[in-house]
C-alpha cells in the first residue's frame, strides 16, 4: 500500500515539473519573439511600451535574455 502511495506521489511531482517546464519554455519563446519584433521592425511608441512591459512580465515569470550565444 505504501509503495502505491509513493508511486502516485512521484507521478504527481513529475507531472507538475513537466507543466512548469513547458510554461517556462512558452514564456521564453514569447520573450524571444517579442525581442525579435522590437529589434527588426518599426512599431508605434504605445505598442513599444506595451511590448516592453510584457517583456518585463515574462522576465519575472522565468524568461531570460541570452546574450552573445555562440
Amino acid at each position: 500500500m505504501m509503495e502505491m502511495h509513493e508511486i502516485k506521489e512521484k507521478s504527481i511531482h513529475f507531472r507538475k515539473k513537466l507543466l512548469e517546464d513547458r510554461a517556462k519554455v512558452n514564456y521564453q519563446n514569447e520573450y524571444d519573439r517579442i525581442r525579435g519584433a522590437l529589434a527588426h521592425s518599426v512599431v508605434p511608441v504605445q505598442t513599444k511600451r506595451t511590448i516592453e512591459q510584457r517583456m518585463k512580465d515574462l522576465e519575472t515569470l522565468g524568461a531570460f535574455a541570452v546574450q552573445n550565444l555562440k
